[in-house]
């Protein structure tokens, strides 16, 4: 019985700092995934406000110029694309329900490597398409202006370029660390069990 007691003090003396127990887990898993749901469904609204914007300007402004045209197009496959990429994560997120350590490390591991993908291949995609439809679609309305012209140009250049440069990899950056925290967090805690 001795041994026992020992046994006991030893497990009650483990330092467990910063581990969570499994009510704590529970909640910080659904509070991610709850804040996860509510920037995917902002993002799926913008997606969808953009193309039901560009499809009454094509229909209401009956543009003359190919290239405002085109504009609107390209703005619209800006849109599609977001709301489709979109909507595969916020399904994703959707179906996520309370599982093991082992299934929700695989599934912030997937997480990460579609963070890459879309970092990598669709953001840079639809970021095109939006940046030369909206020049595009600016060009007709300006064009008997041509220093307002310039200056809106140059505006919307300056705004994609601190988009693309500095406010784009800073966020990639920012959820990066946050999925590596989670997945390391988890990791102690399965290793503690």
């Amino acid at each position: 019985m001795e041994n026992l007691n020992d046994l006991k003090a030893i497990w009650h003396s483990l330092p467990l700092k910063g581990l969570a127990n499994s009510t704590e887990m529970v909640q910080m898993i659904k509070k991610e995934r709850k804040e996860k749901l509510k920037k995917l469904s902002l993002i799926m609204g913008a997606a969808l406000l953009l193309i039901a914007l560009m499809l009454i300007l094509a229909f209401l402004s009956s543009p003359s110029l190919i290239s405002t045209k085109i504009g609107i197009a390209l703005m619209m496959l800006a849109g599609i694309l977001m709301a489709a990429t979109n909507l595969n994560s916020l399904n994703r997120f959707y179906n996520l329900k309370v599982c093991s350590n082992k299934d929700y490390i695989a599934f912030l591991k997937q997480t990460k490597l579609r963070q890459l993908f879309y970092f990598k291949k669709t953001q840079p995609l639809v970021m095109f398409c939006a940046a030369v439809g909206l020049f595009l679609f600016w060009h007709e309305l300006t064009l008997q202006y041509p220093i307002i012209e310039m200056a809106i140009y140059v505006i919307f250049s300056i705004y994609f370029l601190l988009l693309w440069f500095y406010l784009r990899p800073k966020v990639f950056k920012k959820e990066q660390s946050k999925l590596n925290r989670s997945i390391e967090h988890i990791n102690k805690i399965s290793e503690q069990l």
